[in-house]
């Protein structure tokens, strides 16, 4: 992820515009990319310090640096560094300034001296002593391996990393979604609800419009929240065609400008699976005494004037009844009250929500004449409970 200062941006009145690379800049970026790419390919186990300035050199003009900056801290991202030393750090110091303190006292101070010794004693080299003495400083950690790309990938993740950060900024993000299946839409949703953002969804027409808060509207601005945010952007990239609209702060003075992005499919949509803890859940559901079994649901119910309901599971018996079912977790109060809302006005289908009870939210707000139940869990989702949920649901709806 990159910051805002390496973010190359343009504002127009109150329009806020990420600058593309373009012609002579973008064969610049490339050439730039690939350098670095071969900086780090090439030297294996140099430490993070070192590696770093090897990439700061290959900046060039001044005018190159800021883009320069951003390709360097894209490519360290995907490096592994671990701490290389014979002898554990804080413990190698505790014993080497304990002596030096000591001989400085008798007036004998001799760091070659306090080296070979210290080496002595751990069946080291002075020089191996030397650098162990401080490897667990982020500095000297020393690479290990690299998620290898090209430089034309590294050019595209830059890029792709620009508008994430401005993301970053946002107070709230409203996006139209258009895809031609609904497993494409399920894996969006899906993937909000696993970041646990704050989102509405309305269906227009053959799209969906997202309204999703930005960690600039919380009470305590959240950096983890932001980042949650962000990582929404590659999964829009799946979709048929989207529109992304952002009310951001930007810069020092957190001026509040508007940010316009928009694209369509650049990848292939990943294939859907279950989150582990809906995983557990139909293999406990599916383990169960009974007549109730369940499979992964496929479809987006739209209650129209509440927004939209994405099931889980859905969970059916031998007679044809069937029961959506639907896991919050710990997600959001909000987005509770709203499936409250929605089960007031009238489910088509039982159903059953399943959060924790950390979100201090009762079973009673649903009355139980509704076809629709709420189930509070403490630590581990019960399939036996759910399976009562679903039948007072499944009773509630007949009668």
């Amino acid at each position: 992820m990159l910051t805002a200062d390496l973010v190359h941006t343009t504002r127009r009145g109150d329009r806020l515009y990420v600058t593309k690379l373009r012609g002579a800049r973008l064969e610049r970026a490339q050439d730039l990319a690939a350098a670095m790419v071969d900086a780090v390919r090439l030297n294996a186990d140099l430490s993070r310090g070192t590696l770093t300035e090897q990439l700061h050199g290959l900046e060039g003009s001044p005018r190159d640096r800021k883009l320069a900056r951003g390709l360097a801290r894209i490519l360290l991202q995907r490096c592994a560094f671990e701490v290389a030393a014979e002898v554990e750090p804080v413990k190698l110091r505790q014993e080497l300034f304990t002596a030096a303190a000591q001989a400085r006292q008798r007036g004998t101070f001799d760091r070659q001296a306090l080296l070979a010794a210290a080496g002595a004693q751990h069946g080291l080299e002075p020089a191996a002593v030397d650098v162990s003495l401080f490897a667990d400083l982020k500095h000297t950690h020393r690479l290990v391996s690299f998620k290898k790309l090209s430089g034309p990938e590294l050019v595209a993740q830059y890029e792709l990393a620009q508008t994430q950060a401005v993301l970053l900024r946002a107070t709230s993000v409203t996006a139209t979604v258009r895809a031609a299946d609904v497993q494409t839409y399920r894996r969006l949703f899906g993937w909000l609800k696993f970041l646990r953002l704050l989102w509405r969804c309305e269906r227009r027409d053959d799209s969906f419009e997202l309204v999703i808060d930005g960690p600039f509207a919380l009470f305590a601005q959240s950096t983890r929240y932001g980042l949650a945010l962000a990582m929404v952007l590659p999964v829009l990239r799946e979709m048929d065609h989207f529109e992304l609209v952002a009310d951001v702060q930007w810069g020092r003075a957190r001026l509040p400008l508007r940010f316009a992005t928009e694209g369509k499919r650049t990848v292939e949509p990943a294939a859907l699976r279950l989150t582990d803890e809906v995983q557990r859940l139909h293999d406990d559901i599916n383990a169960l005494d009974g007549d109730w079994t369940c499979v992964a649901a496929n479809e987006i119910i739209d209650v129209p004037g509440h927004g939209v309901l994405v099931p889980d599971l859905v969970v059916r018996r031998s007679k044809g009844v069937r029961v959506l079912v639907e896991i919050l977790g710990f997600w959001s109060r909000p987005a509770v009250w709203r499936r409250v809302e929605m089960a007031q006005t009238g489910l088509a289908v039982p159903t059953v929500f399943v959060l924790s009870s950390r979100l201090r939210v009762s079973e009673e707000v649903l009355d139980a004449d509704l076809p629709a139940a709420l189930y509070v869990y403490k630590g581990v989702i019960s399939a036996r409970e759910v399976i009562r949920k679903v039948e007072q649901a499944v009773k509630a709806g007949a009668t």
